[in-house]
C-alpha cells in the first residue's frame, strides 16, 4: 500500500485601505493689532495669551477634530514671538498619517509664513511644527499681514486612515468591492439605466431620479410628478445655463468632485447657488479667492455685488483699495471705466489719496458696495478735518451711512463745541429735517454738562 504525504498551501492575504481626507479651513482674527499690543511686553508661563479657532475636520472615519492654537509670548521662547500651530480636539483613533500646511495670508491673499509636516500622529504626540513669527514684525507690516486689523491664517489638512486586514484563501479571489461612490461615478460615465432626460443648450443629459433626489433635490423639483409610474423617461428643459456648466454640475452631483474649478467658478456658483448645492458654492468662493488678482479684481467686485455674495465681497474691497495703484495700471480698469464710469471714476482714482472734499461723495458709494474698509478709510478722513461749521452734516452722514465710531465721535465733537455748532446753518437745517438726531444731541450735551459739574 502505497502512502502519500501532501501539504496543504494556505494562502494569507493582507488588505490594506487606505482613505485620503481633506480639509481646507481659514481662520480670521479681527481687531489683531490691539490684541497685541496688549500683551507686547509680557513673557513667561504666567503671561502667555492662547486663542484658539472653531474647530474643523477632514470628515474621516476616525472622527478627527482640530483647531488652530495662537500663542502671543509663548513661554518656550525668550523673545516675544507669535506661535500658530495644529491642535486636536478630543480623542480620537491613533496612528493616522497627516499632511498638514499652514501660512499667514497678506493683503493680496498670497502665502507669506508657511509651515509644512508630514508624520504619524498619535494622540500623545507633541507637534512641532508650527508658525512662528515675531511679534514686531507682525506690528511692523501690518498693512501687509494685518491689512484691515485682521490677521488671517489659511491651514490645509490631509489624513490618511490606513486600515488593514487578512482574508483566507477561499476569500482572496474575485475582483475588490468597489465603495459607492465608485459605483456613482460608473453611472455617470456609463449613463447606464436612467430615468429621467435634461435638456441644456441643445444637449441632452440622462441622469437618475434616485441619486437626484439624494444629492440635488432642487434639481429633482423641477421634474414633473409622475402620473404613470410605467413611463420609463421624464424629461425637462433648463435654459438658465449652458450646456457645460451643467455637464460640471452633473459630475459633482454623481462624484462630489469638479475638474478645473477655477477656469469655471463664477458660472459654476451661479448654478450652484440656483441648485443650493452649498458646498460647490463654498468650493467656488475659496476658488474666486484663490485667483483673485489685480486683473481680476474689478470684474469680481461687480460680480460679488451683482450676485450679492457678502462672504467674499468685503474680502475683494480691501484687495482692490490696498493695490490700488496697481489695479488702475491694468487694460481690464480702462474697460472698467466705460461700463461702469460711477464705480470707478471714483472708488480708485481717489482711494489711495483721499481728500476731504471727495470723501463725503465716496462713502456712499462705499455704503452701496458694502466695501466696510473704504468706508472706514472715508469716515477716518472726514473726522481728521471735523470743524464747527460741518460737524452737523457730518453727523448725519454718520448716521445716514451707519457708521458707528464717527457717530460716537463727532457726536462728542458737537458736545464739547455745543453753542457754536447749534449757530450754524447746517444744525438748523438738521434739526428741521431730523428732530430726533437733534435730540440725540440735547441729551448727550445735558450729560456732558453733568459730568462737568460733578
Amino acid at each position: 500500500m502505497e502512502v502519500s504525504n501532501s501539504k496543504m498551501l494556505v494562502k494569507n492575504i493582507e488588505v490594506t485601505n487606505v482613505s485620503k481626507h481633506t480639509c481646507h479651513f481659514e481662520w480670521r482674527i479681527n481687531g489683531i493689532s490691539s490684541y497685541l499690543e496688549n500683551f507686547h511686553n509680557e513673557i513667561g508661563a504666567d503671561r502667555q495669551r492662547i486663542l484658539y479657532s472653531p474647530t474643523f475636520t477632514t470628515g474621516s472615519a476616525v472622527g478627527d477634530k482640530w483647531c488652530l492654537k495662537m500663542t502671543v509670548n509663548d513661554e518656550r521662547f525668550t523673545d516675544r514671538i507669535v506661535i500658530i500651530e495644529l491642535d486636536p480636539v478630543g480623542i480620537f483613533n491613533l496612528g493616522v498619517k497627516l499632511q498638514f500646511t499652514s501660512f499667514i495670508l497678506n493683503n493680496e491673499y498670497q502665502e507669506e509664513e508657511r509651515s509644512d509636516c508630514n508624520q504619524i500622529f498619535n494622540q500623545s504626540d507633541y507637534f512641532d511644527f508650527a508658525i512662528s513669527i515675531y511679534t514686531n514684525e507682525l506690528v511692523q507690516n501690518k498693512n501687509k499681514l494685518m491689512f484691515n486689523d485682521t490677521l488671517t491664517i489659511a491651514a490645509e489638512l490631509t489624513l490618511f486612515d490606513i486600515t488593514s486586514s487578512f482574508l483566507d484563501n477561499a476569500l482572496s479571489f474575485g475582483s475588490k468591492r468597489q465603495r459607492i461612490t465608485d459605483d456613482y461615478k460608473d453611472f455617470f460615465k456609463k449613463e447606464q439605466d436612467t430615468d429621467v432626460v435634461i435638456k441644456v443648450d441643445g444637449k441632452i443629459f440622462k441622469a437618475h431620479r434616485a441619486i437626484l433626489i439624494a444629492r440635488c433635490p432642487d434639481l429633482f423639483k423641477l421634474f414633473p410628478t409622475l402620473k404613470d409610474v410605467s413611463e420609463i423617461e421624464i424629461g425637462i428643459t433648463i435654459l438658465y445655463m449652458d450646456s457645460g456648466t451643467f455637464d460640471i454640475i452633473l459630475q459633482f452631483i454623481y462624484t462630489d468632485e469638479v475638474n478645473d474649478l477655477d477656469d469655471n467658478a463664477e458660472n459654476l456658483l451661479k448654478a450652484a447657488s440656483k441648485l443650493e448645492l452649498k458646498k460647490l458654492r463654498q468650493m467656488c468662493l475659496q476658488s474666486l479667492l484663490k485667483t483673485l488678482t489685480c486683473q481680476s479684481a474689478l470684474r469680481l467686485l461687480k460680480f460679488a455685488h451683482n450676485y450679492n455674495l457678502s462672504e467674499i465681497l468685503d474680502f475683494i474691497s480691501n484687495y482692490i483699495v490696498s493695490n490700488a495703484d496697481k489695479v488702475t495700471d491694468t487694460p481690464e480698469y480702462q474697460t472698467f471705466i466705460k461700463s461702469n464710469p460711477s464705480i470707478v471714476n471714483i472708488l480708485l482714482q481717489k482711494c489711495v489719496s483721499l481728500k476731504v472734499d471727495e470723501a463725503e461723495d465716496l462713502i456712499e458709494l462705499a455704503h452701496n458696495y458694502s466695501l466696510a474698509s473704504l468706508k472706514m478709510k472715508c469716515a477716518q478722513s472726514l473726522c481728521k478735518f471735523l470743524r464747527i461749521d460741518n460737524a452737523a452734516r457730518l453727523f448725519v452722514l454718520a448716521d445716514r451711512y451707519n457708521i458707528e465710531t464717527m457717530f460716537e465721535y463727532v457726536a462728542e465733537f458737537i458736545t464739547v463745541y455745543a453753542e457754536e455748532v447749534m449757530t450754524t446753518p447746517e444744525f438748523q437745517m438738521m434739526k428741521r429735517s431730523d428732530p430726533s438726531l437733534a435730540l440725540i444731541l440735547l441729551e448727550k450735551s445735558v450729560a456732558f454738562l453733568k459730568k462737568l459739574r460733578y
